[in-house]
């Protein structure tokens, strides 16, 4: 997966790259937020704008992916965390970051995704495919 995204990139990155659902509006709001606070120190890129095979769309959509210049990608609450720290901070950010909170926060996170990620897409076909008569659940949202 990371080799793709690299390649789409165009090699390694200057700056942080987060890749988000664009088709969420909570994300979309949160990304928003952000971009704001980060004044361009991070690249917000929309999943859905990318050409990638479906398989790791669906992979990149489940959750937040964070690709840092090192080449460490950050996945899920870890990315959040990181997103937030480098954008300047959030309220729940060093919160969620304890120890003890930190797994509790975690499976929270995991849940919400799987949960916002089923009522987007659903079981692979897309509420919007399947109100279309699409049901043959390869748009992911398209």
């Amino acid at each position: 997966m990371q080799q793709t995204m690299l390649a789409g990139l165009g090699g390694r990155q200057a700056k942080p790259a987060l890749f988000y659902d664009g088709a969420c509006r909570l994300c979309a709001g949160e990304i928003s937020r952000a971009a704001q606070k980060a004044k361009g120190s991070i690249q917000f890129i929309n999943v859905h704008t990318l050409d990638v095979p479906r398989e790791e769309k669906a992979r990149l959509l489940k959750s937040l992916h964070l690709w840092l210049p090192s080449g460490q990608v950050l996945r899920g609450l870890d990315a959040n965390l990181a997103l937030w720290r480098l954008a300047g901070g959030h309220p729940l950010a060093s919160m969620l970051g304890f120890a003890l909170i930190r797994p509790i926060a975690r499976l929270a996170y995991n849940t919400w995704a799987w949960l916002r990620y089923k009522a987007l897409y659903g079981g692979g076909t897309c509420n919007r495919c399947a109100l279309a008569g699409n049901d043959k659940g390869d748009c992911l949202g398209k």
